[in-house]
């Protein structure tokens, strides 16, 4: 009967150590999963925190390209300006050129007849 008991003992004894150390092991699991719960908040947090710097750049990116154009489409429209007014007084040479040959023509006419 005391072998018995001191068996039982024994059982009790190793069932009760099982008993802590699944209790130990399951709290180290939870240490563990906090800090890869933790790790992964950050990481997420660092992710965020690059997707908003990048689209910060980007804004801004878009920002000088829609600058940049407006400048080059006003560049153009006075390069515009400009051509049109050469022309118009490229015209206006010619016509006062054409102008001029007429009006010297008779007198060259009469020149050579004289």
């Amino acid at each position: 009967a005391k072998r018995a008991e001191a068996e039982l003992k024994a059982l009790e004894e190793k069932e009760h150590k099982e008993i802590l150390a699944r209790e130990a092991a399951e709290k180290q699991l939870d240490e563990v999963r906090a800090r890869i719960a933790e790790q992964k908040k950050q990481e997420e947090e660092v992710w965020l925190a690059r997707q908003k710097e990048l689209a910060e750049k980007i804004a801004e990116e878009n920002r000088l390209t829609q600058e940049a154009i407006a400048a080059a489409e006003k560049a153009e429209a006075e390069l515009q300006l400009i051509l049109e007014e050469q022309e118009r007084m490229d015209a206006d040479d010619q016509k006062m050129i054409e102008d001029q040959s007429r009006s010297e023509t008779p007198k060259n006419t009469k020149v050579n007849s004289e």
